[in-house]
C-alpha cells in the first residue's frame, strides 16, 4: 500500500525488498532493489543490497558489477565482503583476496569476513602461507563470541570449519558437536 501511495519513495521498495529477502524470495527482492536504484541512482547502499541478492541468486558476475559500483560510490565493509564472496563462489580465489583484505581493514572484528579472507588465502595460488594466521584470528573472534553466548551455533559451526582448515580435527569435531 505504501508503494501504491508513493511509488517514488525509495524506502518502501527497500523495506519490501528486505521482506522478500527474509522470505527467500530473492528475485522479487532484486526487483524492488532495482527500483531503488532507479529512484536513487547514486546510492551505494542500493547497489550493495542488490549485489547481495545477486549472490543468493547465483548471479555472481552481476553481483561483481553492482558491488564494484557500490564501492566506487562509497567503500564499505559489507560491499567489499560481498564482492569477495562473489569471487569465492566463482572459485576466483586470487581475485577475492583484495576486497576481503579491504573488508577486514574496515571491519577487523567481523568473524565471517576474517574467516572468508582465510579461505581466500588458503585457496589462492600464491598466498596459502598467510591462511593459518588469519584462521587463528577468526578462531579468536569466534571464541570471543562464545564467551558472550556459549550457545551461539553460528560461532560453533565457524570454529569447526576454521579448526578443520588448520588440521585440528579434535577441536573441529568438538565445536561441530556443540
Amino acid at each position: 500500500q505504501a508503494i501504491q501511495l508513493k511509488p517514488n519513495f525509495y524506502l518502501s521498495h527497500v523495506r519490501l525488498g528486505q521482506f522478500y529477502v527474509r522470505q527467500g524470495r530473492y528475485a522479487e527482492a532484486a526487483e524492488e532493489f532495482q527500483k531503488e536504484i532507479i529512484i536513487i541512482p547514486n546510492s551505494d547502499q542500493a547497489y550493495s543490497r542488490i549485489g547481495a541478492v545477486y549472490i543468493y541468486l547465483n548471479r555472481y558476475e552481476d553481483a561483481i558489477t553492482v558491488l564494484s559500483r557500490s564501492i566506487e560510490l562509497r567503500p564499505t565493509a559489507g560491499a567489499y565482503s560481498n564482492l569477495g564472496s562473489a569471487y569465492l563462489r566463482l572459485r576466483r580465489f586470487d581475485d577475492a583476496v583484495a576486497p576481503l583484505e579491504a573488508a577486514v581493514k574496515l571491519s577487523p572484528r567481523s568473524l565471517n569476513i576474517v574467516g572468508n579472507l582465510g579461505r581466500a588465502y588458503f585457496w589462492s595460488t600464491s598466498q596459502r602461507d598467510r591462511a593459518p594466521a588469519v584462521y587463528q584470528r577468526a578462531i579468536e573472534l569466534a571464541l570471543d563470541d562464545l564467551a558472550v553466548n556459549p550457545r551461539n551455533a553460528d560461532a560453533h559451526i565457524l570454529l569447526a570449519r576454521y579448526y578443520a582448515m588448520l588440521g585440528k580435527k579434535t577441536e573441529s569435531l568438538k565445536h561441530l558437536n556443540e
